[in-house]
């Protein structure tokens, strides 16, 4: 004989499991998030965290091993660390604010060395602050250059022994217009256009070269990329620290305590942590879009029907009149029963006295009723009746009701 196995019921998840899930989840979320969030950092140009083609990490490692001090370090807000005698403001992806610029140029004015580099529009908005600016037709190809040093330059004077067709440069160069003012100097030029300029600004001065080969990592593969950057940063005093502007490239430090983050609004969008939130947020609102019911019309709540029976309000009525020992109410009750019975019954006013009422039961019924009604109407209106009397008087007004109506 064969039997049919019962199916097996499978059993949900239930909401510990779900909550496991979402954990986990939240926490594959939040390393990706940390992931993708290293990887942009590496990826932006020319900067020293960037091991790619375009960053700036070999001019970091390598200048380190020379023996300079470099920093690197994200900051909460803007400014420029202590004992610096070089800064780095490489291809700026960040808008410099005024007040940036403001700090920037005071600490030139100090005596520092700010070397800029970069031909994208916010580099060229900070050549604009310094008096300069893009023209159309200053890009040419490398190929064609023709590379010249300035014999007076302060800075590449010593390169004139160096082979200037060793550049490892991209296939297109960038230059600089003049300003009108005199007090630039062209350290190194190619087909007679700026490629290095300098001007003073307070006790120190501005370097700028918008071709960023000459920082790359890939660039600095060349022997006279290395030879021009050393004879750039060889102009800081010995002891002074060199800063890599990470700032305007995006790569800052998020401070808690310091008001960087405001309330939760700011977490969930600037924290790695945050944005994870909210992806998680928004996997769970399209799962429940796709996967949810639609909810039906409320049930109203039903109404308690149960009620007490005829023989729970006479067990508390005995027992209220038993403690309190009030007979004269219930022989009251009793009494005013009574009549409203007669009168309902023979439509009689109400309002009759007891002896009226005795009479025209005598007259429209018989003198028996009528006997009966006076004799039990005498007993209710006796005062202080015990409880046995009440029994008996209920007990002759039942009968009594049952035997005439």
């Amino acid at each position: 004989m064969t039997t049919l196995s019962q199916p097996v019921a499978r059993r949900g998840l239930g909401d510990r499991g779900l909550l496991i899930i979402l954990l986990l989840l939240l926490g594959a979320i939040v390393i990706v998030e940390r992931v993708i969030a290293t990887r942009n950092e590496q990826n932006i140009p020319l900067s020293s965290t960037s091991n790619r083609a375009d960053g700036a990490s070999v001019m970091f490692l390598w200048l380190e091993e020379l023996g300079y001090e470099l920093i690197n370090e994200p900051q909460a807000a803007f400014e420029v660390p202590e004992n610096v005698g070089l800064t780095f403001l490489l291809a700026p992806s960040e808008t410099v604010t005024d007040d940036e610029w403001a700090t920037l140029s005071s600490w030139v004015e100090d005596g520092g060395i700010l070397i800029i580099s970069g031909s994208n529009p916010i580099a060229q908005f900070v050549y604009t602050q310094l008096g300069y600016g893009f023209f159309e037709g200053e890009s040419f190809p490398t190929e064609n250059a023709r590379f010249q040093i300035n014999s007076e330059s302060p800075f590449l004077n010593t390169l004139n022994s160096f082979d200037l067709d060793d550049f490892e440069l991209d296939e297109a160069l960038n230059t600089l217009p003049l300003r009108p003012e005199t007090d630039q100097v062209v350290h190194l030029s190619a087909n007679g256009k700026p490629l290095v300029v300098s001007h003073p600004i307070g006790r120190g001065h501005v370097i700028l070269a918008p071709e960023t080969s000459l920082f790359s990592n890939k660039g600095l593969s060349g022997s006279t990329n290395r030879n021009v950057l050393l004879s750039l940063i060889a102009q800081q005093e010995t002891g002074q620290r060199i800063w890599v502007d990470e700032w305007h490239h995006g790569i800052r430090e998020v401070d808690f305590q310091n008001g960087a983050i405001s309330g939760p609004i700011d977490w969930l969008r600037f924290t790695p942590s945050g944005r994870a939130v909210l992806l998680v947020c928004l996997l769970l609102l399209v799962f429940m879009l796709f996967n949810g019911r639609h909810l039906g019309r409320p049930d109203p709540l039903r109404e308690s029907l149960i009620r007490r029976g005829p023989a729970d309000y006479v067990d508390a009525m005995a027992t209220l009149t038993r403690q309190t020992g009030d007979t004269d109410v219930v022989a009251q009750h009793s009494y005013q029963r009574l009549r409203r019975v007669l009168t309902k019954r023979y439509r009689l006013d109400p309002n009759l006295g007891d002896q009226a009422l005795v009479e025209t039961i005598q007259r429209i019924k018989s003198p028996e009723m009528a006997e009966a009604t006076a004799g039990l109407l005498n007993r209710l209106k006796q005062k202080g009746p015990s409880e046995s009397d009440l029994i008996s008087l209920q007990s002759d007004i039942d009968q009594f009701i049952d035997e005439n109506f």
